[in-house]
């Protein structure tokens, strides 16, 4: 079973449906069975205005950049460099790393409750 971000759980709460399996229901998508096309998020982006202003690649980036900037009250760092770098599949190509999803499962949960 898939832990749903507290966003996405409130927004069911309110009687909406999220099927996590469909990315049909999130953006549109011509042919369901066959997914995306690697350019829904850019297609949806340009039909909100945001041609040449913002990509997909874009989500990417700021999914590194904001968490990397958030610090505890006491200052330290909220988020591991390293978890980050997991969470976006940047660290370690390893087949091991490829199975093994583990990893940092807590620490993981949390990062993408605060991304969600």
């Amino acid at each position: 079973m898939t832990r749903l971000t507290t966003p996405v759980f409130h927004y069911r709460s309110r009687g909406h449906h999220v099927d996590s399996g469909s990315l049909a229901e999130i953006f549109f998508v011509r042919n369901a069975n066959r997914g995306d096309d690697g350019n829904t998020l850019n297609y949806a982006l340009h039909g909100m205005g945001y041609k040449s202003i913002h990509c997909a690649h874009g989500f990417r980036a700021s999914a590194s950049t904001i968490p990397n900037r958030q610090r505890t009250k006491e200052g330290r760092r909220r988020f591991e460099t390293a978890l980050i770098e997991i969470q976006q599949d940047r660290l370690d190509g390893s087949t091991r790393a490829i199975y093994d999803r583990d990893d940092l499962m807590p620490e993981r949960v949390d990062l993408m409750q605060f991304w969600g």
